[in-house]
């Protein structure tokens, strides 16, 4: 069975071409889907605008079912926007006037100009003295694609000014540091970047890209292209006489590991308290890219990227992802969805960028773990036999699904198709099409669950017909005739 950091090395390498040769918008890593229900099964998700019919493709456009023996699956794009709430737009069911001290994850937070999100996390920094709140830049800043010289001064409130925070009363801080975000909107002139460091020692560099802005010190000033974004995160640095601890209302939804990098498959929940019953699903991709659009009508284009089904609504902007499991690690922090689906940045781009770590539940600040491994898979079957109406077996019928597996019948006339699906998969159900040359097609219904043995499936064969014309001596007279002859 391939494994991820094996098709991480294999889509380095392949990504782009495949891109062009397929004219697909992204390729990532993730789960395969069969039937309609998500499996654990690894494979390669072609994601594009829209599905087309196999008859309106083009040979060289059609995604063949393995690349390197690794499955594929093809996925439609979302539409996806920053999850943050701007007042006056997006009208809440959900709590976001609540003063939480001390501050815990999940609850109402924003800077005094514009949004309203959540806090993911209590996070330290090695080497300073003091205690920072996590979120999305765009829940801390004013705006996250602007130098944040120009903007350190906006206080940060808890509740948010959506939920009626005001300074100073709701005051708990200042923003900090800030992955700066690269404006990707048509006609945008690329940002300049402050590279600076704390106290003169530590340089704020990773994956290629300058991502902090500190107002420590001035830093120096340079200016770059506009690379693609791996996070968007920022730090609040608490003021004196706020605190916050690592511990939810509920202590079961807080990281009771620093953190770990996510994989396809792995259940996660928000460290949001304000919802109910969204909150918790499952990490269908990484490694994605995807195009974000902000409240301020500005675009960011990321990469690698996680996808999980729906855990959050617009205003959860900045809760921690955490696995939903006895680990409760740290996995990144919510920031994007379309609806349907979310989009994590992970820990690894943040704790890059920051040189620090999330605080856990006992107060520990352990460098990243190894991620937990997913459940193993189970393997379903549908079996049987392909007769004819005398109940002879029928050898090379193809039976195939709609779910897109299929095979052919031995010389006993038995088939066998096997599922892999994760565990707790409720019952599947497809629809089974046996073909055989001078056979008439037959379909089926099937509904399975573990080992399903389905009754015989009988082929009735088509009959061929030969007319004929002759003559007939009747004592002598010749007589036309005419008849069938059938096989």
């Amino acid at each position: 069975m391939a494994t991820l950091e094996e098709m991480k090395q294999e889509l380095s390498v392949h990504k782009e071409e495949w891109k062009t040769k397929y004219k697909v918008t992204d390729i990532s890593i993730g789960l395969k889907e069969s039937g309609g229900i998500l499996t654990n099964e690894l494979c390669y998700q072609f994601w594009v605008n829209e599905k087309k019919v196999l008859e309106a493709m083009s040979a060289d456009e059609v995604i063949p079912k393995t690349l390197f023996e690794k499955k594929t699956d093809v996925w439609v794009e979302k539409k996806w926007y920053s999850q943050d709430i701007v007042p006056g737009t997006i009208p809440m069911d959900i709590p976001t006037n609540v003063r939480v001290r001390p501050i815990q994850p999940g609850c109402g937070v924003g800077n005094e100009k514009i949004t309203q999100g959540t806090p993911g996390a209590l996070y330290k920094i090695p080497g300073l003295n003091k205690k920072f709140l996590l979120s999305n830049g765009h829940v801390l800043a004013a705006d996250p694609f602007n130098y944040i010289k120009n903007q350190s001064s906006v206080a940060c409130l808890q509740p948010g000014p959506y939920g009626g925070g005001s300074n100073p009363a709701d005051y708990i801080g200042n923003l900090r540091f800030m992955m700066l975000l690269n404006d990707q909107t048509d006609g945008a002139v690329p940002p300049v970047y402050s590279i600076g460091c704390i106290e003169d020692e530590i340089n704020y560099v990773a994956d290629g890209q300058r991502f902090v802005m500190n107002t420590y010190n001035d830093g120096t000033i340079s200016s770059q292209g506009a690379a693609p974004n791996t996070a968007d995160c920022a730090l609040c640095e608490l003021a004196d006489g706020v605190d916050m601890i690592p511990t939810p209302i509920d202590e079961k939804d807080s990281p009771k590991t620093p953190s770990c990098i996510l994989q396809p498959g792995q259940k996660v929940k928000l460290t949001s308290w304000r919802m109910n019953g969204t909150t918790c699903g499952v990490v269908t991709s990484v490694g994605k890219s995807a195009q974000v659009n902000y409240s301020n009508n500005k675009v960011a284009n990321y990469v690698d990227l996680i996808v999980t089904t729906k855990i959050g609504e617009p205003g959860t902007s900045g809760s921690g992802v955490i696995t939903d499991d006895e680990a409760q690690a740290f996995g990144g922090l919510n920031f994007a969805g379309d609806g349907s689906m979310n989009l994590v940045c992970s820990i690894q781009h943040i704790n890059a960028a920051f040189g620090g770590s999330v605080v856990c539940v006992d107060g520990s600040t352990d460098p990243i773990e190894p991620p937990p491994q997913p459940p193993e898979n189970e393997i379903w079957d549908i079996h049987g036999l392909i007769v004819d109406e005398d109940m002879n077996p029928i050898e090379g019928a193809e039976v195939v699904t709609l779910s897109d597996l299929g095979v052919k019948t031995d010389q006993t006339g038995a088939y066998r198709i096997e599922y892999v699906v994760a565990p707790g998969t409720p019952k599947i159900v497809d629809w089974i099409e046996v073909y055989k040359p001078g056979y008439y097609q037959t379909q089926q219904i099937a509904s399975i669950e573990g080992k399903t043995q389905m009754n015989p499936i009988v082929l009735t064969k088509i009959k061929k017909e030969r007319k004929f014309i002759g003559n007939l001596n009747f004592f002598g007279i010749q007589m036309p005739i005419t008849g069938v002859l059938t096989d």
